[in-house]
C-alpha cells in the first residue's frame, strides 16, 4: 500500500559486482555484470523502432513502434504512422521470430500496457483501449479510457504509460506544464492546474485520484515495490545541488516533488511543506524512462526490491536494490548494462516470465526536447535485448514459465493520527515521515486539537499543527494565529509561517495594519527576512503598496531593508503602479550624497540598481516626470559607476532620445573586450532610446566589431529612417562584421522589410548564406571536428575559454556552483554528450533545445516582440529570461500570441569568434566536466 506511516522493512546490504563482462553484438559493444549475457532477440524483420514493449499472459510481447518522425505529436497526429506489434516466440528458444501488427494508424505512444486481456495504449491526449472482439490478433476497435483535455504540446509529454498498479488501479502519468482540468473520483473536487502528476483509476475510469503533483518537466514511468509502495522515475526533477537533474523518486500519497515552479502553487494537492520531496537516486541529464522491479527467483529473494532503470542519453541500463530508509528508500546502484555506441538509446525495460530483462533500444529517430544528439537519424534502427543469468557450466538459466503475479489488495487512506505528536517529534529530520504525519492531520485532525498544539513546546509540533491547520479546509486560520512564529528561534517553524502568509493574499488587509506597528521594530538589517516574507502579500493592497513605498525611501531604515523592498515592488508586476513609486525612485536616483558612495558601497550599489529596476516598470507621466529626470541626470554624473550610468539609459522610459555624450558613453562600450554586462547594458540602452540619423550612421561602423551576443540585438535600432542609402550601408556593415554567422534570419528580415524592393532583394542574398541546410551542417561539423582531433588541447585552458569576455559562456551557463541561470547546467555535460554533440551546440545552437530551455516569441498588443525562455507563467503574467540579468514581464491580458521560436538564446558562429586552439580547449573542457561525479 502507498506509504503513510514509519515502515518496518527490513535493511538490505547488497554489494553488486564492480567486474563487468563485455559482449559484442552485430559490432556493438556492450558491458554487462558479470554472471550475465547478452542477446539481441528480434530483428528488423519483426520491428524496427520500437519505443515500449509489454506481456500477456501468454509471454507474447506487444511492442509499440515509432514510425520515424521528429515532428511534434500534433503534427504526427494529421497523418498517424505508428503501430502496436505482436511478437511470439513459438519454439520457446527466447527469440521472438514471429511477429504480427496488432494495431496500426496510432499516433505518437508512451506506453503501452496489457492487463485482463485489454491492450492500453497511452499519448497525448489520451489513453485508449485496443480491443481484440474476434481473437484474430488484430484489435478491431479503439476506445478512448481517458483524456488530458487539449492538445499536445511540442514535447508530447503529457501522457506516459499506464502501468498496472498491486492494488487493482491502473496508473499513469502527466508531464508538460499546460493546464489540464481533472476531477478527483474519491473527493468529487474539479481541479484546474499545470503540475505533472501520477494519476490512477480503476480500470472502469472510476476512483480517479492524484498520487503526487509536482513541478518537474516528465514523470514517467511507474512500478512498485514488494510491499506496493510507488517508485518512479523522472526529468527535470531537482536542481537542489549542482549535477543534479533526473532521478529515481518514492511516490508518497500526496507529495509534492520537483523543481521550484509556481505550478506547484496550484493546490491540486494539499501540501505539507514549502519544502519539496527529492528523488533517492541522482541521474544527472541521464533521460529516464523505463523502469520495472525483477520478481523472479533468478534474482534472489523475490521480497528484495531489485529495480532496473533505462537511461537514454548515457545509453545504460542501472540497477537498484532497494533499502529502507525512515519512511522512504535509499538504494545501492551500479551499471548494469551499458555501451559506448551514442546511437544505443533504452527506452523501456521489463521482466520476462522466465526472469531474464528485456532491453528496448529505440534507435536514433528520436530528438524532440530531450536529444542525446542534435542529428535526427531515422535510417539508425533500434533493437530489442535479453540479459540473463549464466549457470556455471556457461548455459542460459531458465526458470519455469509462469504468468506475472498481480496483487489486488487495495491501497487504503487511513489517516491515522493517534499519537501524532510524538510521531512527528521523531520524524525530524525525514521529510518523507513528517509528510505522511502532516498528510494525515490535514484530512482528518482535530481542528480542536491543532489549535492547542499551536502552545506546545515542540517546534516540529508546532510547525505540523500550523500547516495542517493553513491547508485544511475550513479551519478558518487568522493571520494573528501565524504573525508570532515568523519571529521564532527555529528555523523551520519560521520558513512554514513565511510560506503560509505568502501564499495568502487574502490576508492582505489585516497584514497592512499589524505591519505598519511592525516596520518600525524591524528597521534593522536582522529583520530583512520577516519583511521579505510581507512583500507579496502587502504589495496586493493598495495601502500595502503605500507602505511599502514609505519605508523603501525612509533613510532612517537599513540599506539592505530598503533594498529588499524595492526588489519587491520591481518584481510586483502591477499594471498601475501608484504615484508614490514614482516619487521614491526620483528621491533615490536624486540623492547625491549617495551617488559619491556608489563606487564604495555595495549596499548602496544595490539600493540604487534596484531603484532602476522599478523605473522600467513605472509608466512616465510626461515631460516633468521626476523619476524619468532623475535617471538622465544620473547618466550624467561622471562620479558614479559605468555601470550604474548605463543602467540609467538602459531604464529610462522608451523613444526617449540620446544626446551625444550619452551616445559616445554607449557607443564605446560595444566593444567585445568589455565586459559582457556593460555590453548588454549598452545595448539596451541603443534599442529602447530614439536614435537620431548621425548616430545610426556610427553605430554601422560598431556592428562590424561586436560579437555575437550583440549583432542581432542591435538590428532594430536601423529599422527606421530606411533610405536606400542606409540600406547599403547596412548591409555592407553585415556582410563584413565579425559575427556575421551570428546573424539570425528571423531577425534580420524584418529590418530589411522596411527598406525598398531593392534593399531586400540584395538582403535575400545575405539571408540565403545565412541558411544552409542539414547536410552542410552535419558535413562540416564533421570536417570541424577532425579539424579539432589534430590539435593538442587542454582542458584547464578550455575553462579560461568558458568564462572569458569573448564567449561569455559563464553568464548563462552554471558548471558547480558558478555560473549563471540562462542556458543549461553544464556540471556533467561531459557524461551525456559526445565530443560532436559539444561541438555542434556551440556551432550550431538552434539545431535542437534541451527541455526547458525552449525559446519562445511573445508577441504584444502593442506590436512588439519579446523572444527568450519562460521563467515563470501565471494566469495575470508570463516572465522571459532575455539573457543574463535580463528579465521581462508581461501582462497576460496584454499577450496576443505566444509560440515557439527556432532560434536559440545562445549565438551562434562562436567558432567564427574563436581560434581553432580556443575552440578545441572549450570542447576538451566541456566533455571532461564531471564536476562531482560518483
Amino acid at each position: 500500500m502507498l506509504r503513510r506511516v514509519l515502515p518496518l522493512a527490513a535493511v538490505f546490504s547488497v554489494a553488486f559486482s564492480a567486474f563487468s563482462a563485455s559482449v559484442v553484438i552485430d559490432g556493438r559493444r556492450f558491458l554487462v555484470q558479470e554472471g550475465f549475457t547478452v542477446e539481441r532477440i528480434a530483428t528488423t524483420n519483426q520491428v524496427l523502432r520500437p519505443v515500449n514493449a509489454c506481456l500477456d499472459d501468454r509471454g507474447r510481447l506487444y511492442v509499440t513502434e515509432a514510425s520515424g518522425s521528429s515532428q511534434p505529436p500534433a503534427e504526427q497526429a494529421k497523418n498517424p504512422r505508428w503501430r502496436v506489434l505482436r511478437l511470439e516466440d513459438r519454439d520457446g528458444d527466447g527469440q521472438f521470430e514471429h511477429a504480427e501488427v496488432f494495431a496500426d494508424k496510432l499516433p505518437m505512444l508512451q506506453g503501452i500496457l496489457w492487463h485482463d486481456g485489454v491492450v492500453y495504449v497511452g499519448g497525448t491526449p489520451a489513453i485508449w483501449k485496443l480491443l481484440d472482439k474476434d481473437g484474430d490478433g488484430r484489435a478491431d476497435e479503439r476506445v478512448e479510457w481517458w483524456n488530458v483535455g487539449r492538445p499536445s504540446t511540442h514535447c508530447g509529454n503529457e501522457v506516459h504509460g499506464p502501468y498496472a498498479g498491486p492494488d487493482g488501479f491502473i496508473y499513469w502519468t502527466k508531464g508538460a506544464f499546460e493546464p489540464i482540468q481533472w476531477t478527483n473520483g474519491v473527493s468529487g473536487k474539479a481541479h484546474l492546474d499545470r503540475g505533472a502528476h501520477i494519476f490512477r483509476a480503476r480500470p472502469d475510469g472510476s476512483e480517479m485520484d492524484s498520487i503526487m503533483t509536482g513541478g518537474m518537466d516528465n514523470p514517467v514511468e511507474v512500478a512498485f515495490t514488494a510491499d506496493g509502495e510507488c517508485i518512479f522515475t523522472s526529468t527535470f526533477i531537482d536542481f537542489s545541488q549542482p549535477g543534479f537533474r533526473d532521478g529515481l523518486a518514492h511516490a508518497i500519497y500526496g507529495g509534492v516533488y520537483g523543481k521550484e515552479n509556481s505550478n506547484v502553487e496550484d493546490r491540486a494537492v494539499k501540501r505539507t511543506s514549502p519544502d519539496l520531496l527529492h528523488p533517492f537516486v541522482q541521474y544527472g541529464a541521464g533521460a529516464p524512462s523505463g523502469l520495472c522491479r525483477a520478481t523472479s527467483p533468478v534474482w534472489g529473494d523475490p521480497s528484495q526490491n531489485h529495480f532496473f532503470a533505462t537511461l537514454f542519453n548515457l545509453h545504460k541500463i542501472t540497477r537498484h536494490q532497494l533499502r529502507a530508509s525512515g519512511a522512504t528508500f535509499t538504494a545501492d546502484s551500479t551499471d548494469f548494462l551499458s555501451t559506448d555506441d551514442t546511437d544505443f538509446h533504452p527506452t523501456d525495460v521489463l521482466e520476462d516470465i522466465d526472469g531474464s530483462i528485456v532491453v528496448v533500444d529505440t534507435g536514433g529517430w528520436y530528438k524532440l526536447c530531450c536529444p542525446t544528439s542534435q542529428l535526427w537519424k531515422p535510417d539508425v534502427l533500434g533493437n530489442l535485448y535479453r540479459v540473463r543469468p549464466l549457470s556455471k557450466s556457461g548455459k542460459l538459466v531458465r526458470a519455469p514459465a509462469s504468468p506475472p503475479s498481480r496483487r489486488v489488495t487495495a491501497s487504503v487512506r487511513k489517516g491515522n493520527t493517534s499519537g501524532w505528536q510524538a510521531r512527528v517529534s521523531e520524524a525530524k529530520g525525514e521529510p518523507f515521515a513528517t509528510h505522511a504525519a502532516i498528510e494525515a492531520l490535514i484530512r482528518t485532525g482535530a481542528v480542536g486539537e491543532l489549535r492547542s498544539a499551536l502552545e506546545a513546546p515542540s517546534p516540529a509540533v508546532q510547525r505540523a499543527a500550523l500547516i495542517a491547520l493553513a491547508e485544511r479546509d475550513g479551519t478558518d486560520l487568522k493571520p494573528q494565529e501565524v504573525t508570532p512564529f515568523l519571529t521564532s528561534s527555529d528555523a523551520e517553524l519560521r520558513r512554514a509561517a513565511d510560506w503560509i502568509i505568502r501564499r495568502r493574499s487574502d490576508w492582505a488587509e489585516t497584514l497592512v495594519e499589524w505591519a505598519k506597528l511592525q516596520l518600525s521594530t524591524w528597521a534593522q538589517e536582522a529583520k530583512v527576512a520577516q519583511v521579505k516574507t510581507l512583500i507579496p502579500v502587502l504589495i496586493k493592497n493598495t495601502d500595502g503598496q503605500k507602505l511599502l513605498a514609505q519605508a523603501a525611501g525612509n533613510l532612517g531604515y537599513s540599506l539592505p531593508l530598503r533594498n529588499v523592498i524595492l526588489e519587491g515592488l520591481a518584481n510586483a508586476g502591477i499594471k498601475e503602479p501608484p504615484s508614490s513609486w514614482n516619487k521614491l525612485v526620483a528621491a533615490i536616483l536624486s540623492d547625491h550624497s549617495a551617488v559619491q558612495s556608489l563606487g564604495s558601497e555595495a549596499a548602496q550599489r544595490d539600493l540604487f540598481s534596484s531603484a532602476l529596476r522599478l523605473l522600467r516598470q513605472l509608466k512616465p507621466s510626461g515631460a516633468e516626470d521626476a523619476a524619468q529626470r532623475a535617471a538622465q541626470d544620473l547618466a550624467a554624473n561622471l562620479t558614479a559607476p559605468i555601470d550604474i550610468r548605463l543602467q540609467s539609459l538602459a531604464s529610462r522610459s522608451a523613444r526617449s532620445p540620446l544626446g551625444a555624450a550619452e551616445f559616445d558613453l554607449v557607443r564605446t562600450h560595444l566593444s567585445p573586450d568589455v565586459n559582457p554586462t556593460l555590453r548588454s547594458l549598452s545595448v539596451k540602452a541603443l534599442t529602447r532610446s530614439q536614435i537620431a540619423r548621425d548616430q545610426r550612421a556610427a553605430l554601422l561602423d560598431a556592428l562590424r566589431e561586436v560579437g555575437p551576443l550583440e549583432i542581432n540585438a542591435l538590428l532594430p535600432c536601423f529599422e527606421e529612417g530606411a533610405g536606400d542609402e542606409m540600406g547599403q550601408r547596412l548591409l555592407s556593415s553585415l556582410r563584413t562584421a565579425k559575427a556575421r554567422n551570428s546573424l539570425r534570419p528571423e531577425q534580420l528580415k524584418p529590418v530589411l522589410e522596411k527598406y525598398s524592393p531593392t534593399i531586400q532583394s540584395e538582403g535575400a542574398e545575405l539571408l540565403a548564406q545565412l541558411l544552409p541546410d542539414l547536410k552542410q551542417q552535419s558535413a562540416r561539423i564533421d570536417a570541424l571536428l577532425k579539424e579539432l582531433k589534430s590539435i593538442p588541447s587542454d582542458s584547464s585552458r578550455g575553462q579560461a575559454v568558458f568564462n572569458s569576455t569573448k564567449t561569455a559562456c559563464v553568464q548563462c551557463h552554471r558548471i558547480g556552483y558558478a555560473g549563471g541561470e540562462v542556458g543549461p547546467n553544464l556540471t556533467r555535460i561531459g557524461e551525456a554528450r559526445t565530443e560532436r554533440d559539444l561541438l555542434e551546440a556551440v556551432v550550431y545552437p538552434s539545431a535542437s533545445f534541451v527541455r526547458s530551455y525552449e525559446p519562445v516569441t511573445v508577441i504584444t498588443k502593442s506590436g512588439d516582440a519579446f523572444s527568450g525562455m519562460i521563467k515563470d507563467e501565471s494566469d495575470t503574467t508570463v516572465t522571459l529570461v532575455l539573457g543574463p540579468g535580463a528579465e521581462q514581464r508581461i501582462p497576460r491580458e496584454d499577450v496576443v500570441e505566444q509560440r515557439p521560436s527556432p532560434v536559440s538564446m545562445m549565438p551562434s558562429g562562436l567558432d567564427e569568434q574563436l581560434s581553432r586552439q580556443e575552440l578545441a580547449d572549450l570542447v576538451t573542457f566541456l566533455k571532461n566536466t564531471h564536476w562531482g561525479a560518483k
